[in-house]
């Protein structure tokens, strides 16, 4: 009797297991409504259909909807297809080659209720049939009550515009899926908007082509909200390859866009035509393109506020590798860090024919460039404030190259530790039409690292100072060997830089991190603001005193006799140490090169600082 019941308990697991696996439902074509279970799972989808009007189809976790053919789901009601992390719902094609026609809202009554699809598969689908020949996983015209959340679209296609999803007047919310491996010869291939304002939020949008613009997404007359994805490995033929816009006003904040090519013309990672998006708080690394911004490419009057990025290790065929502006393009650039592009010019920022963009409280630092290490200006004019431009090289210009009559000025700016292998460490000028300005500014070597080009520099020079900066940890050296991200370019206690700004200018209400600006009467130069140390108390310098000064060979430093003193030359390296000290402490600096010195005294966890000017002398010291 026991066997009897264990072989009939067997059976029955198998015919259960043998009724499951080969179970199916055929749907011949026509409308669909009500529920598709798992149990009728395949659904085997012969013709096109719809569900009309006032209908909902309600899809179970787990089910697959297989097209026999290149027919296409036209919801005109609504559709439920909710699955979960261990039961997706699938929407494929039994001839992956042909594929199938996806999923398509067509002025769909917005009286209906919201579509969602959460936890489903879409493959294969490919809107290569005109007129259904744009999106190929989804296509939505004139209605905006869906939600896709949770999916994966990969493998799909479009003939015109939207490889995975095309958006038509259209306001869908897309959030948290996996866009990726999708095509289209034309614009958008991963997703596409033209008049459209989708929420486009936590997804991964990758390894998308694009054989003309936008990789990864594409907007025209458009102001989606793009936040919190990751945007990478996608490529377009031309512009755009992580994002392109055209006369759009996008939200672009909070992403990763990185990887992304645009492989014969501009903007490998977003790339802007006629356009004002806010791009904010993103990384923006690693992109690549033929000709144009390797990082950002800005065209036709874009003026975009571009602010608290970090854009690095960018790179470009020809102009720009952080950022490039041409033609009438205006953006605010603030509170950046633009670090370690590569370009044959302007390896930071690029500025061509008549672009004022206003550039404030940015870090360029390590960029590589034949011409304009930091920035190249050609027929422009913009205004740099409080920036510190740093460590960048180049054959002609380490920090600054100007030509065809541009004329950029720069307030409480510093020019240090850039190169150039032929001419102008700090500024090259190849025409006398080419004037720059500066003020208040901090240039190593002043007006003598300016490569002149057998021309005169006749633009304006005023209040500037050639002093060390005191980085806390700046990079190791010029260019991309040297990282430009991870270094510290806030300044240090006893910088000459600190208070030494336009005392009477305007002043950016904060510095690159945030921070207040006019901290001890008047403003920093660069992009940091000094804060008073933390652990370290900034005193009194009249608690010492320091003779002769100006000094020839031998100072007296008076008044200290406990803790510590520095002697510290301008490139911020330490002379000497002395720790132990009297009433008066003598030290030699007969042996030092001219130039200016900081004393730094260091006692009960305070600290006092004291300039002083070396004359005549060596040329070396050689403590």
């Amino acid at each position: 009797m026991k066997k009897k019941i264990i072989l009939r308990l067997v059976f029955t697991v198998f015919l259960f297991n043998y009724l499951n696996v080969f179970s199916q439902t055929n749907i011949s074509g026509g409308t669909v409504s009500g529920i598709w279970t798992v149990l009728g799972s395949p659904y085997l989808i012969q013709g096109n259909i719809m569900v009309p009007n006032d209908s909902t189809l309600t899809i179970e976790p787990g089910v697959t909807i297989n097209f026999q053919g290149t027919y296409k789901l036209y919801i005109q009601g609504s559709i439920i297809a909710i699955g979960n992390a261990t039961d997706t719902i699938s929407f494929t094609a039994a001839n992956t080659t042909n594929g199938w026609q996806g999923i398509r809202f067509d002025n769909t009554p917005t009286t209906n209720d919201t579509s969602k699809f959460y936890y489903c598969k879409i493959q294969y689908g490919k809107a290569t049939i005109s007129p259904d020949d744009n999106g190929g996983a989804f296509y939505f015209n004139n209605f905006s009550k869906i939600i896709i959340s949770n999916c994966l679209i990969t493998n799909c296609t479009a003939n015109s515009f939207g490889g995975a999803i095309c958006c038509s007047y259209s306001n869908p919310i897309i959030t948290t899926n996996i866009i990726s491996n999708n095509t289209t010869p034309f614009q958008g291939s991963g997703i596409y908007c033209s008049y459209s304002n989708p929420s486009i939020i936590y997804n991964i949008i990758s390894n998308n082509t694009s054989s003309f613009k936008g990789g990864g997404i594409y907007c025209s007359n458009s102001s989606p909200t793009i936040t919190h994805n990751t945007i990478t490995n996608n490529t377009a033929s031309s512009e755009g390859g992580g994002f392109f816009c055209s006369y759009s006003s996008p939200t672009i904040s909070y992403n990763t866009i990185s990887f992304n090519t645009a492989s014969t013309y501009g903007g490998g990672g977003i790339s802007c035509n006629s356009c004002s998006p806010i791009i904010f708080n993103n990384i923006i690394a690693n992109n690549s393109s033929g000709t144009y911004g390797g990082g950002i490419y800005l065209i036709s009057s874009s003026s975009p506020t571009i602010s608290k990025n970090t854009i690095s290790s960018n790179s470009t065929g020809s102009f720009g590798g952080g950022i490039y502006c041409f033609s009438l393009s205006n953006p605010a650039i603030t509170n950046n860090t633009i670090s370690n592009n590569t370009a044959n010019n302007g390896g930071g920022i690029y500025c061509f024919n008549s672009c004022t963009p206003s550039t404030t409280n940015n870090i360029i630092s390590n960029n590589t460039a034949n011409n304009g290490g930091g920035i190249y200006c050609d027929n422009s004019n913009p205004t740099f404030i409080n920036n510190t431009i740093t460590n960048n090289s180049s054959g002609y210009g380490g920090s600054l190259y100007c030509t065809n009559n541009s004329d950029p000025i720069l307030r409480n700016t510093i020019m240090w530790g850039n190169t150039a292998s032929t001419s102008g460490i700090q500024v090259y000028l190849t025409d006398e039409a080419s004037d720059p300005n500066f003020y208040y500014c901090d240039v190593q070597g002043g007006t003598t690292a300016f490569g002149l080009n057998g021309i005169f520099f006749t633009g304006t020079y005023s209040n500037n100072i050639n002093s060390d900066p005191f980085f806390v940890l700046p990079s190791g050296g010029s260019g991309v060997g040297f990282n430009g991200v991870t270094a510290d370019w806030s300044l240090q206690i006893g910088s000459l830089c600190i208070n030494a700004g336009n005392p009477s200018g305007t002043y950016p209400s904060t510095d690159i991190v945030g921070n207040p600006r006019v901290i001890g009467g008047a403003i920093d130069i660069g992009a940091y603001e000094f804060q008073g140390g933390s652990s370290i108390e900034a005193i009194s310098q009249d608690l010492f005193s320091v003779f002769p000064n100006p000094v020839y060979d031998n100072i007296e430093i008076i008044g200290l006799e406990n803790g510590k003193i520095e002697i510290i030359n301008a490139h911020g390296q330490i002379i000497t140490t002395i720790n132990d000290l009297n009433k008066k402490t003598i030290v030699d600096l007969s042996k030092c090169a001219t130039g200016l010195y900081l004393i730094k005294a260091t006692f009960d966890n305070r600290i006092a600082v004291k300039t002083i000017i070396k004359q005549s002398g060596y040329s070396v010291c050689t403590y």
